[in-house]
This record gives structure tokens, C-alpha cells and sequence, in this order.
């Protein structure tokens, strides 16, 4: 999206989901057929649409992540739709309670009647999207003593080689010509959508530079904060700025605050970190442009 653009919800149509502390959290990404997370509801809401999902991200194996699969994959196995598409949950190594979910699926009455792969990832594993994208799993800080992941929707591009940016693009061109396009430029990874679950922030280098990060906060105020396993309004603002996030996607905000009150102190953190990129939030059903 240009700078320039209007401030306008610049995930509308792309992207949609759910997102409630404690609840149920879900977001699907439309155009690349990728649903993280698959909290409460996730099935209601998508109705048909869930025959297009080719991959279920999950962050981790708490209910509010997951207690939405077994309705999924039954409407998938039954609903009005192509049954037999294959689909593939990709979650962390080791985890529990998914692995106790796929157990209750696995154990139900009836068989699925379609493809389905439980993928078990640790970080830095990559999983192809199509032939220009990639999903990396990194580490995400949850959970003591357990794999908790998010994900990176990497796009292949090039760029410019380092030693060639000061030439004309005459000169490019005819090094390119004699030499070739690999001669000029070198691959990179552009990070499209950087995904958080749930937790402390991430580390910056998993945010660097996103078009897009999808960032948990839970707390609109530090002193609501207990237990050191969910992020303030304040640190997430505080670490898109630091990483240069292009547009900022707030989930998993508590329900004890009332909506009114999410915006403003949004904004005063935004503020007060130096954070000038767009601003979303998804609370509850909601996906809305704050900024």
C-alpha cells in the first residue's frame, strides 16, 4: 500500500478473524490461504471459506488456540465444499496439548475423508506457500519450559548488490547484459506479515522490516499485568518502532477494558514510543483501523 494511501482498514478483504484474551483468537489471511491460530468459532465464522485454508499455523496448544479445530476439519470432512482438499496444521514440536487435541480428533466416529498432515516445526523451519513464499516458524517466549512459535510469510524478491548502488542504470544495465542479472542483484527475503501469538515480544529481528506485524497486547496498562507471559500496549508500540514495522496489527487484548478505552491509550503509546506506522485492531470480531 503507497504511503499516501487513505486511512483506510488496509487489511480489509485480505485478512479477518477473532481476537479476545483468555477466549479465542484466530486470524485468517485470505490471499496466501493461511489461518494461525484456530481459537473458538473460527469454523462459525468462515462458514465455506474453510474449504480454501491450506494451512493452519498454530502458535501454541492452549484452548484458545485450538479448541476450534475439531469443528474446522468437521465441516472440511462434511460441509458443502471440496471434502477432499488436503490441509496441513503445522504447530510446535512437543507440545501437549495438541498433541492430545489430534488425539480426540483422530479418535472421532467418522473418518475425515481428506488428506490431513500434522506438521511438527521448531524454529527456523520453513514451509513453502507457493513459489515466491515461505512461512518460518521462530520462537516465541510463552511458555516456561515449552516450544512456543510465531510465524514470518516471507516473500522471495531481489535487490541491488551493496557495492553496485552508487552506478547509473546505464551502467547496470550493460553490467547486467555482460555479466548477468545475478551479477547485480542478490536475493532476499521480505518479510510480508510477521505473526506473534501470544507472550512477550518477540525478538526484533523477527519483526524487522514487516509490511505487516500481528502483535498480542494484552494489557493497556502495566499495572493490570500478573504473571510475565503477556505484553503491555506499551512494549508492543515500543519494539514496532524499534523494528520498523510498516503497519501494526494488535490482538489478544484483555476483555476487562471496555472499547472506548483501547483506542486512547493505544494512541498514547503509539506516542510515546516514537511509532508513526498505521495501527489495526482486532478485538472481539472486530478488525478496525485505529490510525
Amino acid at each position: 500500500m503507497p504511503a499516501n494511501a487513505p486511512a483506510a482498514n488496509a487489511l480489509a478483504g485480505l485478512a479477518e478473524g477473532y481476537s479476545l484474551a483468555l477466549y479465542s483468537t484466530w486470524l485468517w489471511l485470505r490471499p496466501y490461504r493461511l489461518l494461525f491460530d484456530a481459537g473458538e468459532g473460527v469454523a462459525l465464522r468462515l462458514h465455506n471459506r474453510v474449504f480454501a485454508v491450506r494451512y493452519v499455523l498454530l502458535s501454541h496448544g492452549h484452548l484458545d488456540h485450538i479448541s476450534g479445530l475439531p469443528s474446522l476439519l468437521n465441516i472440511r470432512a462434511a460441509g458443502m465444499g471440496d471434502t477432499t482438499h488436503p490441509l496441513t496444521i503445522v504447530h510446535p514440536a512437543g507440545d501437549g496439548h495438541v498433541a492430545a487435541m489430534r488425539r480426540y480428533i483422530e479418535a472421532g466416529a467418522e473418518p475425515l475423508g481428506f488428506p490431513l498432515e500434522w506438521r511438527a516445526v521448531t524454529p527456523g523451519e520453513r514451509i513453502e506457500v507457493d513459489e515466491l513464499r515461505v512461512v518460518e516458524a521462530f520462537a516465541t517466549r510463552h511458555v516456561q519450559g515449552r516450544l512456543t512459535l510465531g510465524y514470518r510469510l516471507l516473500e522471495r524478491r531481489h535487490r541491488l548488490r551493496p557495492q553496485w548502488r552508487g552506478l547509473s542504470g546505464e551502467q547496470l544495465r550493460d553490467m547486467a547484459q555482460r555479466e548477468g542479472r545475478d551479477a547485480v542483484q542478490e536475493p532476499v527475503d521480505h518479510p510480508l506479515l510477521v505473526y506473534g501469538g501470544d507472550g512477550l515480544m518477540p525478538a526484533l529481528e523477527h519483526l524487522a522490516a514487516a509490511d505487516v506485524a500481528c502483535l498480542e497486547a494484552t494489557f493497556l496498562r502495566a499495572e493490570d499485568r500478573g504473571p510475565l507471559i503477556h505484553s503491555t500496549v506499551a512494549e508492543t508500540m515500543a519494539a514496532a518502532a524499534a523494528a520498523e514495522v510498516r503497519e501494526l496489527l494488535l490482538l489478544h487484548v484483555s476483555g476487562r477494558y471496555q472499547r472506548r478505552e483501547i483506542r486512547p491509550a493505544v494512541l498514547k503509546a503509539a506516542a510515546e514510543a516514537g511509532y508513526g506506522g498505521r495501527i489495526h485492531l482486532l478485538w472481539r470480531e472486530s478488525l478496525r483501523t485505529l490510525r
